[in-house]
Order: C-alpha cells, then sequence, then structure tokens
C-alpha cells in the first residue's frame, strides 16, 4: 500500500521543479533579451547621430522618440527612446539633431511643426546622417489611437509649407519617398494652397484689364493698390 505523505511529497517535488523550471526559461531568455538588446536598438538609447550605427542608417531603421524642441529653421530635437525600457539603465536626455529627409520648408513650415509636433512622441526612419550631430529623417506621428499615421515630411508638403528637394540617392526606398513627396506637391499645386496660394484679383483689377488706358483705368488701378 502506497503511503499517502509519499505521494504529497511527490506531488510537492514535481510542482516545485515545475517552479524552478518555469523561472528558468523566463532568466534565460531575458538574458538573451539583454545580450541582443545590447548589440541593437531594443536598450540602446543613442545620445548623438554619430553613435548610430551605419548598417541603421543603410537599412532605414526606424526610431521612437519625443520632440523636445524645434529650431527656428524647422529642425527638430528628438530625444531617443529604447524599444524596451530598463529603469535601471542610465537615462539621458541629450537630443538628437533631426531635419525632415527630402523637404526643404517655406513660409509658414516652422510654425506647424511647432504648433502640431511639440513634446509629442513620433518614430522617426534614419535615411541620412548629415554629419556628426545631424540626422535626416522621415517623421511619422499617430496623433492618437483612432487616428491614422501622419508622414510629417508628405504632409509639410501637401499643405504648401515645403518643397521636395533634389535628393542623389541611389536607393529604392527613397526613390519611392521622393515619389510621394512629388505627389504631395501636386496636391498642394492644384489646391492652391501654401507657397502654391494664387491671390484672388481685386473686382478693380479685373475690370482695369478691360478698359482702355485713360486717367480713369489709371485711377482704378491706383484704388485698387
Amino acid at each position: 500500500m502506497v503511503d499517502r505523505g509519499d505521494i504529497q511529497t511527490v506531488v510537492i517535488s514535481e510542482a516545485i521543479k515545475s517552479v524552478i523550471a518555469k523561472y528558468t526559461i523566463a532568466a534565460t531568455g531575458f538574458v538573451g533579451l539583454i545580450l541582443i538588446g545590447r548589440s541593437g536598438r531594443l536598450l540602446t538609447k543613442f545620445k548623438s547621430a554619430n553613435q548610430i550605427p551605419e548598417r541603421f542608417i543603410t537599412r532605414h531603421v526606424k526610431l521612437q522618440g519625443f520632440v523636445r524642441s524645434i529650431d527656428e529653421v524647422g529642425n527638430l530635437k528628438i530625444e531617443h527612446q529604447r524599444l524596451i525600457h530598463l529603469p535601471y539603465l542610465n537615462n539621458h536626455t541629450k537630443s538628437l539633431n533631426v531635419s525632415l529627409a527630402g523637404v526643404i520648408l517655406k513660409e509658414g513650415g516652422v510654425n506647424y511643426l511647432k504648433s502640431n509636433f511639440m513634446s509629442e512622441k513620433v518614430w522617426f526612419r534614419l535615411m541620412n546622417r548629415i554629419d556628426s550631430n545631424s540626422l535626416d529623417c522621415i517623421i511619422l506621428h499617430k496623433p492618437s489611437f483612432w487616428k491614422l499615421i501622419v508622414n510629417v515630411n508628405e504632409e509639410v508638403v501637401k499643405r504648401g509649407l515645403g518643397l521636395p528637394k533634389k535628393v542623389n540617392e541611389n536607393d529604392a526606398i527613397w526613390a519611392r519617398f521622393m515619389k510621394r513627396l512629388n505627389r504631395a506637391e501636386g496636391i498642394a499645386i492644384k489646391k492652391r494652397v501654401g507657397v502654391w496660394k494664387i491671390e484672388e484679383l481685386t473686382l478693380f483689377e479685373k475690370l482695369s484689364d478691360y478698359i482702355p488706358a485713360n486717367p480713369f483705368s489709371r485711377y482704378l488701378k491706383k484704388r485698387s493698390s
């Protein structure tokens, strides 16, 4: 006859082994994640453009961060955030200097950026390293859970607040991106917004085009100016 105490001992022993096995697997996975993260972008926090590996630039990797400030020429100061937040790691507040890839900002462009993206969380896709301190990026922003992701570079051009900039890059991703910017420019031209806005002629200006040159027509033009 099997002793009830022996059965309980076996059950408890198996339960302990199961718990130990689960924690061992979890710990192994966590250590593996740490090792992978330290060699990639999971746990690394970039504080300057020259810290970003060249392979990240050539592969156009997407990073995330918060817009901390925007300067007078439209460069965004973005504090890079790790994909996995670990509180025990040292957190630096130094920001990356990021400009809108493929875009020349025009009148109203900087104000638009400051009004809509200050302190916002964004994704920034690495397109080019300008120098040791600056990056050209595609900025992606999701205003809320229910709204679609906004391509900020494209939106600026679509609103007529910027123009596509010629880029000498033999790269398929760059080529597709520039096509999107050119389409956005076409929309801005069609809608006549931003730099493409055409001032409506006043009634006097319209009439004066059909009136022969005489003192009265000159008077109308003078009144309309």
